[in-house]
């Protein structure tokens, strides 16, 4: 199992009627989250928003976040 997480600094909020955007398995579960404990791991990667480093997952990533080669 790896030790990689989402490190979404954010609440994570979605509105309902914008809930089929997200994979039912792999995303719905956890989009509304409470900053630090976004549970999802699909498509973990590392990214460069500002001045940080973060390990964000596919439904964290936003625009601007520019991918990390590790």
């Amino acid at each position: 199992m790896s030790n990689k997480y989402c490190q979404c600094p954010h609440i994570g909020e979605v509105e309902e009627e914008r809930l089929h955007e997200y994979d039912a398995v792999t995303e719905r579960p956890f989009v509304n989250h409470e900053p630090g404990q976004c549970k999802c791991t699909n498509q973990l990667m590392l990214y460069r928003r500002g001045k940080e480093n973060l390990m964000l997952c596919s439904i964290c990533c936003i625009l601007g976040d520019i991918p990390i080669s590790e």
